[in-house]
C-alpha cells in the first residue's frame, strides 16, 4: 500500500528543499525524496557552495600578496590545501543540517532514495531498504544536473578533470589548461592561478563569458591576461593524448593554426546536461526535448496533469536561486494561486571569478537585437573612492536603458563585490525604474554602490567623478 502525500518532490537541492519547505508552511503532507545522505542537491555539495569556500581562500591569499602595500608585514602567504579541505567539508555539513532542520522544523519528509514516477500519481523510491511507494496529489520534479564533456575528454579523475574532481585535488598541478571559459571555467581558473597553477583558458566562442556583456566580457579578458592568465577564443582543443612523461599533450586550433601545448592537468568545464533519464517521466506520457531538458508552462507545469518541474531540467538558465524561484512559483500554482511567472530576463547572474562579473536584465546587444533604442553608460570602478582605498580599482558598471525615457533594461558589473552590488541593479531593473530615479538616490560614501548613481548621472552626460572622455 503506497503512503499518501499532498506532495512528493524528487530532489533536495535549492529547488527541491525551497519548494518543501514552502509547502510544508501552507500545510501540505510533504516528502522529499533525495538520493544523497543530506539535502542541498548539486549546489551544496559539489557547486556553488564548496567553490566558494576555495575562491574565498584565493582571494585572501591575493589579498594577503598585497598587503605590504597597506602597510601589513605578513611574510609569503601559503596554501594548506588539507585544511582548506576540511574547511569545505565543515561549511557543507553546517548547512546541509540547517536544511534539514528547516524541513523538520516545516513538518516535511525526508525520504533517502532514488526516487522516480511509476505511472500518474505514483513514486517509486529504490533505497538501501528496499522499494518503497509514495502516493501523490502533485509531483515536482527537481532533480538537477550532472557535469558533462565533449566525446573524447572523458575525465579520469588524475589528469583529465571534471569540476568535481577539482573541487578535491589533494595538490595544485603546476600547469592546468581549462576547456570552457564559462562560469565554471572562469572560476577554477581564479582559484588554480591564485593557488599557484600556470593556468590557460580554452573558449570554443569567440569571447570568454560569452553570455554576458560584450564590453565587460572583453575588460574582464584583459584584467585575467594581466594577472597572467593565458586566454584563447575561437580556439577548438583536439581530444588529449600523453606527452610520454606522465604530462598530456594538447592541440589547440584556432584561425586555421594549431598550437602544441603540455600540461599536468586538464580540466573540462563546458557545462553540465539535466537529470531527465530514469526518472520514470515515459510512466505520464512526458518527454524531454532534444537536449534533454522538459518543458514547462509559465508556472512551472509540465503538459501531464499533477506533475510540474523546476530547476537544472527545464529549459533556461542553470542556477541555483532561478530554482529556488521556480520552486517557489510552482506550490503557489499547485496550491491554487495564481502568482506572476518568473521573467528570466530579471534573474542575476553571477560568475565568481576574481575580478566578479554579475548581470540582471539585457546585455545592450540583446536589447538591440530585439530592436530596442537604447542608451549606455559605463562608470569605471577606478574613479570611486572605495574602490580606489582598498585596492579594487579594476573593472565598471554598465548601465543599459531605453532611449527617451531612460527606463533601466540592464545592469552589469565587473570588479570585487560584484555579485553583491547587482542586487541594486537588478531591483532598479525589476521596478522599472530610470536611469534618473537611480541617480536621484542618495548612496552611502565611501560605498562601492556609489557606482550605480554615477553611471546614472553618466547617462545624461553629466557624472560627477568622471570627466567627460576620462578614465577616472
Amino acid at each position: 500500500m503506497a503512503e499518501r502525500y499532498d506532495l512528493v518532490i524528487l530532489g533536495a537541492g535549492p529547488g527541491g528543499y525551497v519548494a518543501a519547505v514552502r509547502a510544508g508552511q501552507l500545510g501540505l503532507r510533504t516528502a522529499v525524496v533525495e538520493k544523497r545522505e543530506s539535502p542541498g542537491g548539486t549546489c551544496l555539495h559539489w557547486g556553488c557552495v564548496p567553490t566558494k569556500v576555495l575562491l574565498h581562500a584565493a582571494g585572501l591569499l591575493e589579498d594577503a600578496r598585497g598587503a605590504a602595500a597597506f602597510g601589513v608585514q605578513l611574510g609569503a602567504p601559503a596554501l594548506d590545501l588539507g585544511t582548506l579541505h576540511k574547511r569545505k567539508a565543515v561549511t557543507i555539513r553546517r548547512l546541509a543540517k540547517a536544511i534539514e532542520n528547516l524541513l523538520d522544523a516545516t513538518g516535511v519528509e525526508r525520504v533517502r532514495g532514488r526516487g522516480r514516477l511509476d505511472g500518474p500519481g505514483r513514486v517509486l523510491v529504490e533505497g538501501d531498504g528496499g522499494a518503497r511507494a509514495l502516493a501523490a496529489e502533485r509531483v515536482l520534479l527537481a532533480t538537477g544536473s550532472e557535469t558533462s564533456w565533449p566525446r573524447g575528454f572523458e575525465p579520469d579523475g588524475k589528469r583529465i578533470l571534471s569540476s568535481d574532481h577539482a573541487l578535491t585535488l589533494p595538490a595544485i598541478p603546476a600547469e592546468v589548461v581549462i576547456v570552457g571559459a564559462g562560469a565554471i571555467g572562469l572560476e577554477f581558473a581564479s582559484i588554480l592561478h591564485a593557488f599557484g597553477a600556470r593556468v590557460t583558458l580554452v573558449e570554443l566562442l569567440d569571447r570568454i563569458a560569452p553570455t554576458e556583456d560584450a564590453e565587460l566580457s572583453e575588460a574582464l579578458r584583459a584584467i585575467l591576461v594581466k594577472k597572467g592568465i593565458r586566454v584563447h577564443t575561437g580556439a577548438r582543443l583536439a581530444p588529449p593524448g600523453s606527452s610520454g612523461d606522465d604530462r598530456l599533450a594538447l592541440r589547440l586550433e584556432a584561425g586555421g593554426e594549431e598550437t602544441a601545448l603540455a600540461a599536468d592537468a586538464l580540466l573540462v568545464a563546458t557545462g553540465r546536461r539535466p537529470v531527465t533519464g530514469g526518472i520514470g517521466l515515459e510512466t505520464v506520457g512526458l518527454k524531454p526535448d532534444a537536449g534533454g531538458f522538459l518543458p514547462v508552462g509559465p508556472r512551472q507545469e509540465t503538459a501531464a496533469e499533477g506533475i510540474w518541474a523546476i530547476g537544472d531540467i527545464v529549459p533556461g538558465p542553470q542556477l541555483a536561486h532561478l530554482a529556488s524561484a521556480e520552486g517557489l512559483v510552482a506550490v503557489a500554482h499547485m496550491t491554487g494561486g495564481d502568482p506572476r511567472p518568473i521573467d528570466r530576463d530579471l534573474c542575476p547572474a553571477c560568475i565568481y571569478c576574481h575580478p566578479e562579473l554579475a548581470s540582471v536584465g539585457l546585455t545592450e546587444q540583446t536589447a538591440r537585437e530585439r530592436g530596442l533604442a537604447v542608451e549606455t553608460a559605463v562608470f569605471p570602478l577606478a574613479a570611486n573612492s572605495k574602490a580606489t582605498l582598498i585596492n579594487a580599482g579594476q573593472g565598471m558598471v554598465k548601465l543599459v536603458a531605453e532611449a527617451g525615457d531612460g527606463r533601466l533594461l540592464g545592469a552589469h558589473a565587473l570588479g570585487r563585490g560584484a555579485t553583491e552590488l547587482i542586487a541594486e541593479g537588478g531591483l532598479a531593473v525589476q521596478a522599472g525604474l530610470s536611469a534618473a530615479a537611480v541617480g536621484r538616490a542618495i548612496h552611502g560614501h565611501p560605498t562601492l554602490s556609489e557606482v550605480w548613481m554615477e553611471a546614472a548621472h553618466a547617462l545624461a552626460g553629466r557624472s560627477i567623478h568622471l570627466p567627460p572622455g576620462g578614465e577616472g
